[in-house]
């Protein structure tokens, strides 16, 4: 790829230290001080409501034949959040009785978030599909019961209406967002709120559980206001051009909920929200919206970057209006294939004629999130970037490989109600242990950054003792395999070879599918001839990944565990029977 982009002018530059520790683990700190920074999240939106008070903060698309975007202003969005507060504290909710939403993301579901900012009440967003109808709500009263809140609201339509029926056993009262904002009394409450801090907690989130229970991660206003800060010294753009996102990314989940929400309440910006998802039909929603505004910030997942370039790539004139004023694109949830990379990357160069910044960041909701970024050219995947300011990484050596390690004022104190885990998540210099895996690119440069090396947990040993890296293996077969697979999983642990379970994007392809899906495997082990590397086989899964068994997040990553514990009769099918004609094998 030739030339640099020139949104990299508008980033900071990558500096970094390095030191070793006497365990031979690594240890790297952005040279980039880290800002300042308020004590409270609701200073930023009380600063916005007197510097900038008739600046639209959000906006959604309201049903209507004219399907309008409805705003609303900083000034409204602090007047409705201090009356909010007021109202979840004469309900008796406190730092001991959080309030529980489970409502996708909305204007309404933001007011809530921000009262309860204010007013010092935790708030902990639950994803949508724990509560849909037709699914088991187990993971949701193991959520409750862990929380133990003192009111769950819901969203406004019918959907919930099963979940609610369940919760209502467990004791917390129950309504929706729509009723509790029509209770309100307006411009009520104090005008400074003086019982929250910086170790108060903003908010409590809960992890996805598919290995285990449910956890809930204590989220501090210090976590996310640092956070925020340690951004801005990375982008510094984001103060010299008020941000403007058009976001989908759902609320229950740090990558929106906290990252690109709190990034647009620190700045002043605009978050159009956007009710599309990655999938085929709501992507249309995505594309209509972006027809409308053209953001100088984009986020989403490798999933969606795939739908969206797509449709790009046929429609000009839309991407035109996309890349119009961006500034960069973020991914995150999940690597990128490089064959993806470098079709967004051709896309940009054609239609303004230089490349735009691909970024990602590194982090976990632990972490508030961010804990690196790439924010410098070449920085192509598998890269993670450098650590942000105030931060420190630590590149722990575990069994031959390094776990990524995290310590700063961006960590979480621990998970609620449960004190022996929050001691085995920290080593005993009080590094957070993510359980992910990495190194330097350039030992020799550290601030050529750090590459991602996969999960520790979703690795595994071949029959002959060999580690796969699994993380990595799925990055380069998806790049084989391209247009046509939409995710895989990687088997093969105490097998002689490696397989895939292919999820198919949900297209119809004719016959040829299995001839072209081999060829794919063989060009993948040509260019990965290594034992742990070469794919031996792979199978086409008739059905998409499941919400309800955990294979899959509501961000679209592919939980690898949760499929194969799901699909083991798939995976033996896989192996023991050679003469099935839906395995495909790499041509000779």
């Amino acid at each position: 790829m030739n030339g640099i982009a020139p949104g990299y002018q508008r980033m900071g530059k990558p500096q970094v230290s390095m030191r070793h520790g006497n365990d031979g683990s690594i240890l790297l700190d952005n040279k980039t001080k880290l800002g300042t920074y308020p004590k409270r999240l609701g200073d930023w939106l009380q600063r916005w409501a007197k510097a900038t008070p008739g600046t639209p903060f959000l906006a959604e698309r309201r049903n209507g034949p004219s399907k309008h975007w409805h705003t609303i202003s900083y000034r409204q969005a602090y007047d409705m959040a201090r009356a909010i507060g007021k109202q979840l504290a004469a309900r008796g909710l406190g730092p001991d009785k959080p309030v529980m939403v489970i409502a996708d993301n909305s204007i309404e579901h933001a007011m809530i978030m921000l009262g309860a900012y204010l007013s010092g009440v935790p708030i902990s967003p639950i994803s949508t599909g724990y509560a849909e109808s037709g699914r088991n709500f187990g993971r949701l009263q193991e959520i409750c019961r862990t929380l133990e809140p003192g009111l769950v609201l819901f969203g406004d339509d019918d959907k919930f209406g099963s979940a609610g029926d369940t919760l209502r056993q467990a004791g917390p009262p129950l309504t929706t967002l729509s009723a509790l904002i029509g209770e309100l009394e307006p411009r009520t409450g104090p005008e400074r709120e003086i019982d929250v801090g910086p170790d108060s907690t903003a908010k409590i989130l809960f992890s996805s559980g598919s290995t285990g229970s449910p956890k809930g991660i204590i989220n501090t206003h210090r976590m996310l206001c640092s956070n925020q800060a340690a951004l801005a010294g990375l982008w510094p753009f984001l103060d010299a051009e008020k941000p403007i996102i058009v976001d989908w990314l759902p609320w229950s989940h740090t990558f929106g909920g906290n990252h690109n929400f709190h990034m647009i309440l620190r700045a002043g910006g605009t978050l159009y929200i956007d009710g599309g998802r990655p999938a085929p039909g709501p992507i249309d929603v995505t594309l209509e919206n972006l027809r409308d505004i053209s953001p100088t910030v984009y986020f989403n997942v490798p999933r969606g970057y795939e739908l969206l370039i797509t449709e790009l790539e046929i429609d000009l004139d839309l991407a035109a209006r996309f890349f119009a004023r961006l500034n960069t694109l973020v991914y995150a949830g999940a690597g990128l294939p490089h064959a993806l990379y470098d079709r967004i990357d051709a896309l940009a160069r054609k239609i303004l004629g230089h490349a735009v910044p691909i970024g990602t960041g590194w982090g976990s909701t632990e972490t508030a999130p961010l804990a690196t970024m790439t924010f410098f050219a070449d920085a192509q995947p598998p890269n993670i970037g450098l650590p942000c300011p105030g931060t420190t990484v630590k590149l722990a050596p575990i069994n031959g490989r390094f776990e990524l390690r995290v310590k700063g004022p961006n960590v979480t104190p621990g998970y609620l109600g449960a004190p022996e885990l929050t001691a085995a998540a920290f080593d005993r210099d009080g590094f957070f242990r993510t359980g992910d895996a990495g190194g330097l690119v350039d030992p020799a440069r550290p601030e050529a950054g750090i590459y991602f090396d996969g999960r520790l947990a979703e690795n595994f040993k071949l029959g002959t003792g060999s580690w796969v890296n699994v993380g990595a293996l799925r990055l380069t077969a998806l790049s084989h395999l391209a247009p046509f697979v939409q995710d895989c999983v990687v088997t093969g642990e105490h097998r002689d070879e490696i397989g895939l379970l292919l999820f198919l994007h949900q297209r119809q392809f004719d016959t040829d599918i299995y001839k072209t899906l081999a060829a794919g495997l063989s060009a993948h082990n040509k260019a990965h001839p290594a034992a742990t590397t070469h794919i031996g086989r792979a199978m086409i899964l008739s059905d998409s990944p499941s919400v309800d068994l955990g294979e899959i997040t509501d961000k679209g990553y592919i939980n690898q565990r949760a499929v194969l514990s799901a699909r083991d009769g798939e995976v033996r099918r896989l192996y023991d029977e050679p003469d099935d004609t839906d395995i495909i094998k790499p041509e000779e």
